[in-house]
């Protein structure tokens, strides 16, 4: 099994390299014949940031997707250790209730501002993506002080 994956992940792993190689080889092909570079064409640039959009996209769902079949094997083979596997998810979620709960919606004052991003929804949804972040900022510098100072320990 593990090793179908490993061919797996190899086999794509190479198509998306091989991919990003020739859009950038097209991208500077074409960027070495245009003198001004107020007349790059944005179709490139455009093609970069949608299969940068992609990379990013089929990341997430693939490593979401190993986890979650991870962990339905681990619940199929052993499922007390598959449920402590399940505290940290647990965890994450309840980080993220208490980051939306505590998040502000009020509109920002800014003057001169004409767009249409600061509205309720948005900034609540802004502020708990960032307290978020700064909780498992916090939660990975507690880890990795809690790792060293058991290591002086023992």
């Amino acid at each position: 099994m593990k090793d179908n994956l490993s061919k797996i992940s190899g086999i794509i792993r190479i198509a998306l390299i091989v991919i990003a190689i020739i859009i950038a080889a097209l991208f500077y092909s074409d960027l070495a014949s245009v003198s001004d570079e107020a007349l790059l064409p944005d179709n490139w640039v455009n093609s970069f940031l949608k299969y940068a959009y992609f990379l990013a996209i089929a990341a997430a769902v693939v490593a979401v997707g190993f986890a979650l079949w991870s962990l339905v094997l681990k619940f199929m083979d052993k499922p007390k250790q598959a449920a402590l596997g399940l505290i940290p998810i647990i965890l994450l979620v309840l980080v993220a209730v208490f980051a939306y709960s505590y998040a502000s919606d009020t509109p920002l004052p800014m003057e001169n501002y004409e767009g249409t991003d600061n509205v309720p929804g948005t900034l609540k949804w802004s502020g708990a993506g960032l307290y978020t972040t700064y909780a498992l900022f916090v939660g990975a510098v507690a880890a990795i002080a809690y790792a060293e100072v058991s290591k002086i320990i023992k």
